[in-house]
C-alpha cells in the first residue's frame, strides 16, 4: 500500500494544481461574464434613461405643435373673416364707382 501511496503523492500536488488552475480559470470566466452582464445592465439603464428623455422631449414637442396648430386654426378663421370683409368692401367699391360714373354721365349731359 505504501507503494501506491508513494506513486499518488507526487501526482496529487499536480492534480491539485491543475484543479486549482482550472477552478481559477472558471472563476475568471465567471467574473468576466458577470462584468459583461453588469455593463449590459448599465447600458440598458442608460438606454432606458435616454429613451425617457427623448420621450419627454417628444411629448413637449407634440404639446407645442398642438398649441401652434390651434393658433393657426384661429388665424385661418380670422383670415377668412377678413377675406369676406375685403370682398364685401370691393363689391361696395364697385357699386360706388358705378354710382359715380352715373353721376358723371348725368352731370355731363346737363
Amino acid at each position: 500500500m505504501n507503494s501506491t501511496v508513494n506513486i499518488r503523492l507526487p501526482n496529487a500536488p499536480t492534480n491539485i494544481k491543475f484543479q486549482l488552475a482550472n477552478s481559477a480559470q472558471v472563476n475568471a470566466t465567471d467574473i468576466s461574464n458577470l462584468a459583461k452582464q453588469v455593463l449590459k445592465g448599465s447600458k440598458s439603464a442608460e438606454t432606458l434613461g435616454q429613451a425617457h428623455r427623448i420621450f419627454a422631449a417628444t411629448e413637449s414637442s407634440i404639446s407645442n405643435s398642438l398649441l401652434t396648430l390651434q393658433k393657426h386654426s384661429a388665424l385661418v378663421s380670422h383670415l377668412g373673416y377678413q377675406q369676406e370683409a375685403i370682398e364685401e368692401s370691393v363689391k361696395k367699391t364697385e357699386d360706388v364707382c358705378e354710382q359715380l360714373n352715373t353721376i358723371r354721365l348725368q352731370s355731363s349731359l346737363k
